[in-house]
């Protein structure tokens, strides 16, 4: 069957349940066109507003986002909460199509709200965060990261503030690469890449001479970790995943020889249930809270964000997890962005305890089996 296209999404489908199709007319994702190329750029590039990419328009990983008064950019899932509480971008309960966070976005009539998408690790998506890459007024881009928009032909569109360039390509970082984070020599613009634990703000402001869609950019990807990037060791475990055993079943282990039960325990440590160095400046009506870092200099005193189950670094919109948060007021860690690891991670485990979070002493099968014999 020939594809029809419907006119108010721009999407050429043979099925309209394949997508659902939304009644808006101010949001737009491409048809499956081929890419268009990048090179040679226009001096200034000209923006399509409300032109999102269709590849990721079909993953199930959208938000909502609102800024608060400092501006800060918080996720909301009102189709989970019912309400507008900040919510966790990495839970998949809160993550939800595209047609469902543009209804609920429409029907929320706030000019305030936007469009958000979560970077996972099953997804193919990498994002290319540029600050300072663009003059608002003229349009014009810093020359490297024209450079690199030209090198990945993919899409690419504006930060909220119009200074900033995302460019949104499909690959993914090595496994010793958490993220990409450096100052480059171009107008003193910085540059940070994510490949997963992340959500950006998606703002459809499409610098229209890019094409509509992500295309595969591995190339860039590995020549930006071969010039910049940090080399770490991921977690053991995949910080977006789902705890196997509930709190409650938790809580009656106290020895295990299964690593799980630890990293489950460590996911399920809520901020209720341990105590921080960080003092709290600013507690809200809705139980959030920000608080000032012990393990750096804020100068707003409002850097460390607290939800229900997370906590959120500010300067870069980290989402941390208790493990972390101990690890860097015991200095184990020194940046938000690093996952303890080999003896330091057990190093954090110990403090996290010693914070009050109920971990279960882990013991290897063979140490199990000595202790019953004696």
């Amino acid at each position: 069957m020939k594809p029809t296209l419907y006119t108010n999404l721009g999407i050429y489908t043979s099925n309209a349940s394949d997508w659902g199709l939304t009644r808006s007319t101010r949001y737009t994702v491409h048809a499956d066109e081929p890419p268009s190329t990048g090179r040679g750029l226009p001096t200034e590039l000209s923006i399509d507003a409300g032109q999102y990419p269709n590849d990721m328009a079909r993953y199930d990983q959208w938000l909502l986002w609102k800024p608060e008064d400092d501006g800060r950019k918080i996720p909301r899932a009102p189709w989970e909460t019912g309400d507008d509480r900040f919510v966790s971008a990495m839970e998949p309960d809160n993550q939800t199509s595209f047609e469902t966070a543009i209804e609920n976005l429409e029907s929320l009539s706030d000019p305030k709200y936007g469009l958000a998408f979560t970077l996972t690790a099953d997804d193919p998506f990498v994002l290319i965060d540029y600050d300072d890459a663009r003059d608002p007024d003229t349009g014009e881009v810093a020359p490297m990261v024209r450079q690199h928009i030209e090198d990945a032909e993919s899409y690419a569109d504006i930060s909220t503030s119009g200074t900033g360039v995302h460019l949104l390509v499909r690959g993914v970082l090595s496994e010793d690469v958490q993220a990409v984070i450096a100052d480059l020599p171009d107008h003193d613009l910085s540059i940070e890449v994510y490949d997963q634990d992340r959500f950006i703000v998606m703002t459809g402001d499409h610098l229209s001479a890019t094409p509509p869609r992500t295309t595969d950019a591995q190339g860039l990807l590995d020549r930006l970790q071969s010039e910049h990037a940090t080399r770490t060791t991921r977690s053991d475990q995949d910080r977006s995943s789902r705890p196997e055993k509930s709190r409650s079943e938790l809580s009656a282990i106290d020895e295990t020889t299964d690593i799980e039960d630890v990293f489950d325990s460590i996911n399920q440590t809520r901020p209720s249930d341990i105590r921080l160095r960080s003092t709290v400046t600013n507690e809200r009506a809705d139980g959030s809270k920000s608080l000032d870092p012990s393990w750096t200099t804020s100068d707003s005193g409002t850097r460390l964000g607290q939800l229900d189950d997370i906590w959120i670094y500010r300067k870069g919109m980290y989402v941390l997890n208790a493990l972390q948060v101990v690890a860097l007021e015991e200095r184990l860690i020194s940046h938000p962005d690093e996952y303890p690891s080999g003896e330091t991670f057990w190093n954090a485990v110990a403090a996290l305890r010693d914070r009050g979070a109920h971990i279960p002493n882990y013991v290897t099968s063979e140490e199990s089996k000595r202790s019953e014999e004696t």
